[in-house]
């Protein structure tokens, strides 16, 4: 059995879309929309250079953890509030 994207729940949460899924083999996805606009980065070492480019509010993202508790982190990091994320969180399976 080839492993899958489970969804659990497709609906607004603080005006912004959000998909809540579970993977079969472990580990837990929230699509959605970034919150505000991000200028980009650049940074290095003496051997690379990590280029991110800027991104407009609104741009899809996906949030990825191996618990709720990294998937919670990455929604505050989002601009989620408190309340709006135990909401999200709320619909994964116990």
């Amino acid at each position: 059995m080839a492993d899958t994207w489970t969804t659990h729940h497709k609906g607004t949460v603080g005006g912004r879309t959000v998909e809540v899924k579970t993977y079969s083999d472990g580990g837990y996805r929230v699509s959605t929309t970034q919150g505000a606009d991000y200028p980009g980065s650049v940074s290095g070492d003496d051997s690379s250079t990590i280029i991110i480019p800027p991104s407009a509010k609104g741009t899809p993202v996906d949030i990825d953890g191996e618990t709720l508790d990294e998937v919670r982190g990455d929604l505050a990091a989002e601009g989620f509030t408190a309340e709006q994320i135990d909401e999200i969180v709320g619909h994964f399976p116990s």
